[in-house]
Formats: C-alpha cells, sequence, structure tokens
C-alpha cells in the first residue's frame, strides 16, 4: 500500500512538473507578437586576426541562407546586413533600418581546428533576448554545424 501510495504522490508531482513547464514554454513568447522577419547581422571575428573576417562572413552568409531554406520567415540578404559589420548600433535601431522584426547577432573564434560561435535571437523592439546558445565543433563539422544552428534558430522563433 505504501509503495502505491508514494507512486501516486511521485506520479502527481512529476506530471505537475512537466505541466507547470509545458506552461511556461507556452507563455514565454505570449506577450511579443509573431516574428516575420529577420537578420543575420555579421559575426563579430573575436579572435584577433583580421585574416580570420573571411571565416566569420562565410559562415554569417551560410547561417543566412540556411534560415531561408528552414524558416517561413522574411530573411534580409547577406549583402544587406555586411554594412552594419563593426558598428556598435543598438539591434533595436538596426532591426528598425531593416525593417526586421528580429536580429540573430553573435560572434565567431576560430583556433586551429576548432571553431566557437556564440549566438544569440533578439526580438528587436523590445531588445528581449529570445534564444542564446553556444557551439564548439572542430572545423571539418562547420558544414552541419550551420544546419544545425539554423534549425535551432527556427525553431526558437514564435510564428504562431
Amino acid at each position: 500500500m505504501r509503495r502505491t501510495t508514494l507512486f501516486v504522490i511521485m506520479s502527481f508531482l512529476a506530471g505537475l512538473g512537466i505541466g507547470l513547464f509545458a506552461r511556461s514554454a507556452r507563455t514565454r513568447y505570449s506577450a511579443l507578437p509573431p516574428i516575420k522577419s529577420l537578420a543575420v547581422l555579421p559575426l563579430e571575428n573575436i579572435s584577433g586576426d583580421p585574416k580570420q573576417d573571411y571565416f566569420a562572413n562565410g559562415v554569417t552568409e551560410a547561417l543566412t541562407t540556411e534560415l531561408t531554406k528552414i524558416s517561413p520567415l522574411r530573411v534580409i540578404s547577406w549583402q544587406s546586413v555586411m554594412q552594419y559589420k563593426g558598428t556598435k548600433r543598438p539591434a533595436p535601431q538596426i532591426a528598425h533600418e531593416l525593417q526586421v522584426d528580429s536580429v540573430v547577432e553573435g560572434s565567431i573564434i576560430r583556433v586551429g581546428n576548432q571553431v566557437r560561435i556564440a549566438l544569440q535571437l533578439i526580438h528587436a523592439p523590445t531588445d528581449r533576448h529570445l534564444w542564446a546558445k553556444s557551439y564548439q565543433r572542430e572545423l571539418r563539422d562547420i558544414l552541419p554545424l550551420q544546419s544545425e544552428v539554423a534549425r535551432d534558430i527556427a525553431n526558437e522563433i514564435p510564428t504562431r
């Protein structure tokens, strides 16, 4: 009898925890309007080596391309966002100029055969972080990593 009661209590608490988590996930974006447009800002090369700028630009372009394939969003072209490379304007200002609801910003560093990318998805009108994640992989895994990052971003965008 004791085991049955304990099992029932634990099942109830586990169900309550899952329900609260699901409610939290549902309400996470409830105050935000759906995101319909996005700009991937130029990734900042934090290696200190200007020769690595081409690599940061290439990953920015690849992420932009991947997001246009996966997401039903209007994604601003890579060429249009490159004018913001190295600028220190706030994300809401850049988003307003590009007429987008959200931006992806971040940094990249390549050291030897290792690549680390840190990204944030920002709801531009409120300057609110919706998602952030860092990725570290071997250089040989950069192509699948770009697809993974794009999928992760697309999964976090409230489109309702």
